[in-house]
């Protein structure tokens, strides 16, 4: 496999058309990013920086995401999180998947403790502490506010 090494666009940019080319990854410092396209789903989500996305259905072979929960598929859990401000559908962008990310929230609202596992919520645009600690694990927790470690299928 070859991996890009120079690109058109800035991590937070955002573009109508496909600039990158869609399911392109980019390796920065200890960071991992994806070049996906945003759905904003049945409830027309906007979405702003260090907000939690998931895969639509059918969206992790196509890399199309959406914040919105019940146009999720269930596997893989999460996609990523937002670098940029999106405000309409169809919107290309990079997301994070993997290393250090400081999400828009708290995790599903709670106090976690630092090095609980993490998966998608149930919630909009959020995450949430995996019960299980062995299914659709994405992330961990490296404080107990919002600071993770993803590692997101890619």
């Amino acid at each position: 496999m070859q991996f890009k090494t120079t690109f058109r666009t800035q991590l937070t940019d955002t573009s109508t058309t496909d600039i990158e080319g869609v399911g392109t990854l980019r390796y920065e410092g200890k960071k991992m990013y994806k070049w996906v396209k945003y759905d904003d789903g049945t409830a027309d989500l906007d979405i702003i920086v260090g907000n939690v996305l998931g895969y639509t259905l059918g969206g992790y072979e196509n890399s199309v995401v959406t914040a919105d929960v019940t146009d999720m598929d269930t596997i893989p859990s999460m996609a990523g999180v937002a670098l940029g401000t999106v405000t309409a559908t169809d919107t290309y962008m990079w997301i994070q998947i993997g290393g250090m990310v400081t999400l828009a929230t708290t995790v599903d609202g709670t106090t976690p403790a630092a090095g609980e596992n993490i998966t998608m919520s149930t919630s909009d645009k959020n995450a949430a502490i995996d019960p299980d600690a062995n299914e659709h694990v994405t992330g961990f927790m490296v404080n107990t506010t919002t600071k993770v470690c993803l590692h997101c299928p890619w």
